[in-house]
């Protein structure tokens, strides 16, 4: 698995791989997730983290070991980033 890198947008950390795609973040002390195919087959507590943003998952394990095999599967079904405008 990719090293990730942290992003504090908006006062939230925000998780990103090494290639630059969002994969998840911590709002109101919970780590939520975006909702994939193989994240919805892992995980079912659905969460919004603050108004008006598209519904993502709670992460609500504590094994590492399944927390990388969700966030692996993610990886592989999330679009890349897009390219910024200089």
């Amino acid at each position: 698995m990719e090293d990730k890198e942290y992003s504090n947008f908006y006062a939230i950390p925000a998780n990103y791989t090494d290639s630059g795609k969002l994969f998840g973040g911590v709002y109101d002390d919970r780590f939520l997730v975006k909702s994939t195919e193989s994240s919805r087959t892992l995980l079912s507590v659905p969460a919004v983290p603050y108004e008006g943003a598209a519904e993502m998952l709670l992460v609500d394990v504590e094994d590492k070991a399944a927390v990388r095999t969700i966030v692996e599967g993610m990886l592989q079904e999330l679009p890349e980033p897009r390219k910024r405008r200089a």
